[in-house]
């Protein structure tokens, strides 16, 4: 099975973090996971959306908002690099599903909130991958 190079990035990253618990140093999270990832062990389960962006995409840029709720809430600013990179992650995570290597989660109040584990074989894929570095 071929795949490209974000997809390989897409399943290093996902086993790094929900199996390993491994990241690196400079990993970039959204300020909401920082919060509460330590506590609530549900961030642990998934590669989320806004964290391939973050770490794969690193000329996006962040626009701080005020929120009712929190201090500030980070959101990516919507411009055209931001949209391309919308376009092909969804077109990258629907072609790892399709293979049967990722398996997604979309939060019931907001769509935007998506996160991806990996399936059996995507855990094998990403094995792989990581030991074929050597």
């Amino acid at each position: 099975m071929r795949l490209g190079k974000f997809e390989k990035w897409i399943l290093i990253a996902c086993f790094k973090k929900t199996i390993q618990h491994d990241l690196p140093d400079d990993w970039r999270r959204p300020r909401g996971h920082r919060r509460i990832e330590a506590t609530d062990g549900f961030h642990d389960k998934y590669l989320f959306k806004s964290e391939i962006l973050l770490n794969y995409f690193p000329a996006l840029r962040l626009s701080q908002k005020q929120s009712l709720f929190d201090d500030v809430v980070e959101k990516f600013q919507t411009d055209n690099l931001y949209r391309k990179a919308l376009v092909t992650y969804r077109r990258t995570a629907d072609q790892l599903g399709a293979k049967g290597l990722i398996k997604e989660f979309v939060g019931d109040d907001s769509p935007s909130w998506t996160g991806i584990q990996l399936t059996e074989a995507g855990i094998w894929k990403a094995i792989e991958l990581d030991l074929s570095k050597y």
